[in-house]
This record gives structure tokens, sequence and C-alpha cells, in this order.
């Protein structure tokens, strides 16, 4: 019987979050109208077009011209000696010290000294500091961390302002270490839940409305018409206040129920205006929106599903992520036994959101909503495409160099801390083995008619040294995945592999890869063997 041959689609945008939504593809489509332009639609959803393509991967990312492993390389360890830590967050800040100012004044100097800061669980000694050593190192004169407490970063004027809610406000002075309470005079602080930066001013919020502070003095929050100080409520809010975030025109303040923008208007005597953002949706925690912006946008999983905000409108995007998220199965890919594992369940999973080097927006999740996410979705925005990571991990943030010396690393600046301080970061290069990426594609039937059998898979980007394997999966009836066959390597050369099987029959078959690869050509040769 005549080979065919066939090269593989390597482009596609996104793929089914669940293996079983993977429907039944085709090569020759003949009469099959899986896709018809002007009939199918067209929105923010996948669209099925029929054409055999990946449908599950993870430790892979979109590449260039096709799809690449990835690992992750330890960037920063956990302290030295401590157990029983729980860290959640990273947050970036810039130390300052209290000057003399002389007169009996003082002012707040940067040291131009930047780092990360984490509390590690509830207590006393649970703040930390990324020392040069590339450990957390512990802080001290920090607070005791009780249940629930939030944390919240403003940076005015080279100095970062640490807020813990409902204990207070510090900076962190590198030279002693330590972190150093500021009096925010004129706030409540039992009831203020965090601070925001924005044009200059230090805003502050509780459950249902903001104050800002002095322009002169950012610490001096008491109602004045000679400072500009002031507050009040915000009439536009539906919910409690959640969080705040900062925008280049002011903030954005998210509810429970709805989101507010906050404008900057220039004029001193009343520097905010407010307006509801229509078709923003809530949202139950600070952890799902992102404190950087992509394209424009605050990036948020609300009660509307995934939304773009911003100050002048709401987009709700990615339909498929949000079912996913909200809905009630979990799958995951067991590499070492080759076969998927499926939980249904009747909880919310666990889920966070971070927006990275203005490219790339990572949405972590978990089946457990109390212990620690294991996966993240990751859209990569410049290339419109999508990607999946599989990493336990507490958080994602983007990290940036804390050294004095400015470095252009784009593409090492996915970083993911643990639940014990370790910091990992996504490594594109493929200078060292990925230990597990997998990547699926499929379903390849040739015609409906006729059953296949795949003889052979030619490889491409793929190098001599690299720990590869390739196997073919057939299904017998079109549905049902049959058992990973190992394929025969019979030829490598650099950048070129190619594969055989003998007996890898079915309706379809799939291609399963796993190891270090950059994929950017797949070429299978078919048989037709027979009826269904």
């Amino acid at each position: 019987m005549a080979q065919i041959p066939y090269r593989a689609n390597l482009q596609s945008m996104s793929f089914p979050l669940l293996s079983e939504l993977s429907g039944r593809t085709i090569i020759n489509p003949q009469a099959d109208n899986t896709y018809a332009r002007f009939v199918s639609a067209d929105g923010q959803s996948p669209v099925d077009t029929g054409i055999p393509q990946i449908f599950y991967c993870h430790n892979v990312m979109p590449s260039t011209y096709g799809w690449q492993s990835v690992r992750y390389n330890l960037k920063y360890s956990p302290p030295p000696g401590q157990t029983g830590l729980d860290f959640e967050n990273a947050y970036l800040i810039y130390a300052g010290q209290v000057i003399d100012a002389g007169g009996g004044n003082t002012i707040l100097q940067s040291t131009g000294f930047k780092s990360y800061f984490a509390i590690a669980g509830t207590g006393p000694n649970k703040c930390f500091i990324l020392g040069g050593a590339g450990v957390w190192d512990p802080v001290l004169g920090a607070p005791a961390i009780p249940a629930g407490c939030v944390i919240t970063v403003a940076t005015v004027n080279g100095v970062s302002y640490i807020y813990f809610s409902g204990i207070g406000c510090y900076i962190f002075n590198n030279n002693t270490g330590s972190l150093i309470p500021r009096t925010l005079a004129g706030l409540d602080v039992v009831n203020t839940l965090g601070i925001v930066p924005a044009n200059g001013y230090l805003n502050a919020w509780n459950k249902t409305g903001v104050a800002w502070s002095s322009t002169v003095n950012v610490e001096d929050f008491v109602p004045s018409d000679v400072s500009g100080a002031g507050g009040g409520q915000v009439q536009e809010a539906k919910g409690e206040i959640v969080t705040a975030v900062a925008t280049s025109l002011g903030y954005i303040l998210f509810t429970k129920e709805n989101a507010v923008s906050v404008i900057y208007s220039g004029n001193a005597e009343f520097p905010w205006n407010f307006k509801a953002i229509p078709a923003s949706g809530g949202i139950s925690s600070a952890e799902l929106v992102s404190r950087d912006q992509a394209q424009g946008f605050q990036q948020a999983y609300t009660t509307n599903g995934m939304q773009q905000i911003s100050h002048a409108r709401c987009n709700t995007i990615t339909p498929n992520i949000t079912d996913f998220i909200a809905g009630n199965t979990f799958e995951d890919f067991d590499s070492t036994t080759n076969t998927f594992t499926s939980t249904n369940f009747d909880w919310t999973m666990r889920k966070k959101l971070a927006v990275i080097a203005d490219r790339y927006i990572v949405i972590s999740y978990g089946l457990s909503p109390t212990a620690d996410m294991t996966h993240a979705l990751v859209l990569d925005l410049a290339q419109t495409r999508m990607g999946k990571l599989k990493i336990t991990h507490t958080s994602c943030f983007e990290l940036r160099s804390i050294s004095a010396t400015t470095t252009e690393i784009p593409r090492d600046s996915i970083a993911f801390l643990q639940r014990d301080g370790t910091v990992r970061v996504v490594d594109f290069g493929l200078l060292e083995d990925s230990p597990d990426s997998v990547l699926i594609l499929g379903k390849f039937q040739y015609v409906r008619q006729k059953m296949v059998e795949l003889n052979q898979v030619e490889v491409e980007c793929v190098e001599t040294v690299d720990t590869f394997t390739a196997h073919a999966i057939p299904s017998l009836n079109g549905k049902t995945f049959g058992t990973a066959m190992p394929g025969y390597l019979l030829e490598t050369q650099d950048n070129y592999r190619k594969y055989a099987w003998d007996g890898a029959i079915g309706v379809n078959v799939s291609w399963l890869f796993k190891g270090t690869f950059n994929i950017n050509s797949l070429v299978g040769w078919f048989s037709l063997v027979g009826n269904p």
C-alpha cells in the first residue's frame, strides 16, 4: 500500500482544555463541513476547523514557528534552616531611609536599593527580603502577621510604602535590614485595607470609601482645603471594595460587584473623578486582578468571567478559559504511564492571575481551593497563542533584575513562587533537558471511510543529544485512546529525527512527544488499511 505523506499544523492559536473536547479531525475533509466560513461562529471562542493539531500539552509554549518545551531554573532559595513557612506572594519594593532635614523635621529618601519582599505565614518573624546571596533573609522590626492580613505596596517618590491591613504602614531600610513604621496621619489604621499610588498622591481605601493624601506630604491624610488631602464614600461602588490598581490616568477600584474608574482631574480641590465601568464584574480577591497592564488593560477574572478592564470600557474575553476554570472537571496527564486522569468535583478551583512583561497573561489554577496551584495557562498576546505550564506554586510574578545593572531578559521574566520560598523561572533555552514536557497532536485520520496505519514521523529541530521520545496513540473508535506505542528511532541527525512504528493502526492516530524539543516541522507517513 502506498504511503501518504502529511505535514502537520503547528500554528494553532489554542487547544482544548480537556482532551475529551477534542473532536474528530480529518486530513482530507471531503464532505465534512466542520468549519464553514460565514456559517460557523467567529467570536472569542476557539474555532473547530477540523484540522489535526495540538489537543494537549504541559510545560510547552508556542514558538514563532511551532511548539517548544520549557524547563524551570532555580533562581532563589528558601530561607536556610527554617520550616513551616507559607510564602504566598512576592512584592518588588524600593528601600528608603529617614533623613534629618533640620529644625526637627525629617524626610524620606530613596537608598537606591530594590528587592522582593514577602510574608511567609502568620505570627512573628514572618517577613522576609530577598538578599544578595539569592536567599530570603528575615526582616527586623516586622509586626506579627495576623490571619487574613493583606499586603499592599505603593511606591511614591522612589520609596515603597508597605501597608499591612489592620496594622499600619512601613518602609524598608536596607542599611539596617529592618522595617520602619510610618504614621499616615488622619487614617483609621484598623479599617484601612490598603494603599495605592496615583499621580503623586498616596491613596487608601476601606470597604466603602477612599482617602487621598496631600501632594506636599504623602503621609498626611488629614482632610484640609490647604493641603488638598481628603476622601469620602464611593457612590459608584456596588459592593465592598476589594483592591485598587494604579494606572497612567489614576487608578481602578475593584469591588465585589463591579469596577470603578478613578481618574485624576487636575483640580486640587476635587482631584478625582469616579465613574462605574460598564459591564465590569466583581472579584472576591485581589489575586484575581493583574498588578500590571497588558495592551492597555487590566486583566481580571471577575463574576462575569475573564475580562479586560480599562477606565473607559470592559471586554469579556476567552470564554473557553472562563468555562474551564469555572467548570467541574480537572484533567492531568501522567507522563510516566502516558495516560490522562480526570477528576470531577463540586467546589471552586483555586486561581490567580498575573501579567508578565506586557506580553503574557498567566492564569494559575489548582484542583483544591486550599492547596497550592499546580498548573498555569499562558496567553502569549504577541503571538495570540496559548501555552500551558505544570509546576506547583503559590503565585506567578514578573521577575525583574534587583541588581544595579539593567539586563534585558524579557524571556526570563515568568517566575513562580513556591510554598517554601523557592523561586523558579521559566527557561525557554534548550541547552539542558526539559524533564517533563508533553505535546500531543491529533487526531490524524486521512478519510472517514478508511482506517490508517502510522508508518513514520519525521521531527525537525530536536538535537541529537536531547532526551526525546515519540509515541503513537491509536484509537479504534476515533474517540477512546489506546495504549501509547513507542516509536523506533530510525535516524538521527542535527535537528532531525525519524521514528517508525509497526502496528499503530486505528480510525485515527495521535502523536505524543516528550522531552526537549523546539518542533517547527512534523511530517507523518500513513497507509490506508481498511474500513472502520
